[in-house]
């Protein structure tokens, strides 16, 4: 019987917790012994993903979700067992806002996520002059770009400046919490690069192969009814032979003459077959600083964004406007207070008690620098945003905040090249993986789909 390999995982987000359950699956098929440790640097597991019942509502400090036609994340809830829990958005009032020229106006009709595909109804409700829609209409007849252009860079060449500017930015910044002209598409919007480098056109591309998965009727968005935490909790329960060490903060990475890796804590030392590192790249730039200076460096040259989430909640007879959609989001020029807005109890149910709005909004420091401000502060400048924008008269009767910190990853020009001399460099020392968001992918299933592909990374090199 071959001896039971070490393996362990820095960082219990879910990118370290969907490494640890497809080792354990695929290690259990393949009938390779294998003992696993996970270390987390907080109290509790889940990284980012933190869900917080507060009376009848349901808070979100992390992801509200996941899109739903990236199927790693669907396919895992359903083999946890949990694919009963699984809550689809409500599309049939699918609308988005944006904030121009002061004001909230609809995201235009005919729009697959940043491109026109039903160029009638764009053209009827595209907050646009008459010479911004006429050049969104030379789409087709543009060649395809080259290289790792900025997002502002490639959707100026395909769809112009004012379309660009009015509603490429809002949307691309307020999810990237990153200003579009350093931004990369080949990062941030491979599909998008992908699509155009396919079709030679986004309209015709997106005409064929859809993102959003609406044509099989299924809903754009997918939560869970407990929240989202729910996803991390069926995890930990998977791994009854998972080893989780919660509170624990790794100091050092170094190598062990016999060829196995180490690390250590304040507490104590420990080595294994196998080290898998899904800290945030500048946390894994300090861990490895000496285990490998250069590549140490390159981490530490990515650059993260922080965020604060405000959440209001209002008697909804006190709130004039309709709130017939999932929320606004904000040009980068009018964005002095906040940059995104989701109406929480329209987009999924059983997150706010009937005759309520619940209203969670989004500051980031990616896209302009603001002062800092006190949480009351805060909570007061966003009020009076949502008197401005929606009418709201009276005062809140749930104020919560919280500071998200440097959470999410500025995919830049360059990052592609700088992962590729990551990759090099890992590749030499078998040992030793890396996965997280700047590394696979920024969203939920991304992060499940590296994970299971640090999985299967880690059992090939079992027979090496």
């Amino acid at each position: 019987m071959s001896r039971v390999r070490r393996v362990g995982i820095v960082g219990g987000g879910i990118s370290g917790l969907s490494a640890a359950y497809y080792l354990k699956k695929k290690s259990s098929q393949l009938q390779k012994a294998l003992q696993i440790q996970v270390i987390e640097r907080e109290k509790t597991l889940g990284g980012v993903i933190r869900s917080e019942q507060e009376g009848d509502f349901l808070l979100e400090w992390g992801p509200e979700g996941f899109v739903s036609y990236k199927q790693a994340a669907v396919r895992l809830v359903k083999e946890l067992g949990v694919g009963d829990e699984l809550l689809g958005s409500n599309d049939y009032q699918r609308k988005n806002y944006v904030v121009l020229d002061g004001q909230l106006l609809a995201y235009p009709d005919g729009m697959a996520f940043l491109s026109p595909v039903r160029l009638s109804s764009f053209w009827r409700t595209a907050p646009l002059s008459l010479r911004g829609k006429l050049r969104v209409f030379l789409e087709p007849f543009i060649s395809p770009s080259n290289g790792d252009l900025s997002v502002s860079e490639f959707f100026e060449r395909r769809l112009g400046r004012e379309f660009t500017e009015r509603l490429v930015e809002p949307m691309v910044g307020a999810i990237y919490a990153a200003n579009i002209n350093e931004l990369s598409t080949v990062s941030a919007l491979p599909e998008m690069r992908s699509i155009e480098q396919q079709y030679r056109s986004l309209w015709r591309g997106l005409r064929k192969r859809p993102l959003n998965g609406t044509r099989t009727g299924a809903s754009a968005f997918l939560t869970l009814r407990a929240g989202m935490q729910r996803l991390v909790e069926a995890l930990e329960n998977a791994l009854p032979d998972v080893e989780f060490l919660t509170g624990t903060e790794v100091l050092r990475v170094a190598h062990e003459a016999d060829g196995r890796i180490k690390i250590e804590t304040a507490d104590f030392s420990s080595s294994y077959d196998y080290l898998i590192v899904t800290t945030p790249a500048p946390v894994a730039s300090r861990l490895l600083r000496d285990f490998h200076r250069e590549l140490s460096a390159r981490l530490g040259e990515i650059l993260y964004s922080s965020s604060t989430l405000v959440y209001l909640a209002y008697p909804a007879g006190e709130v004039p406007h309709p709130l017939d959609g999932f929320g606004f989001i904000v040009s980068a020029a009018e964005a002095e207070v906040l940059d995104a807005c989701t109406w929480v109890h329209r987009k999924f149910d059983g997150r706010c008690p009937e005759n309520f709005v619940l209203l969670r909004c989004a500051i980031h420091d990616g896209r302009r620098a603001r002062e800092s401000k006190s949480d009351d502060e805060l909570i007061q400048l966003v009020h009076e945003e949502m008197g401005r924008l929606l009418g709201v008269s009276c005062d809140p009767i749930l104020t919560r905040v919280r500071h998200l910190g440097r959470a999410l990853p500025k995919l830049l020009v360059g990052h592609s090249e700088r992962l590729k001399q990551i990759r090099r460099m890992v590749d030499a020392y078998p040992e030793l993986v890396l996965s997280g968001a700047y590394y696979g992918g920024v969203g939920i299933p991304e992060c499940i789909s590296a994970g299971e592909a640090v999985a299967d990374r880690i059992l090939t090199r079992l027979d090496e």
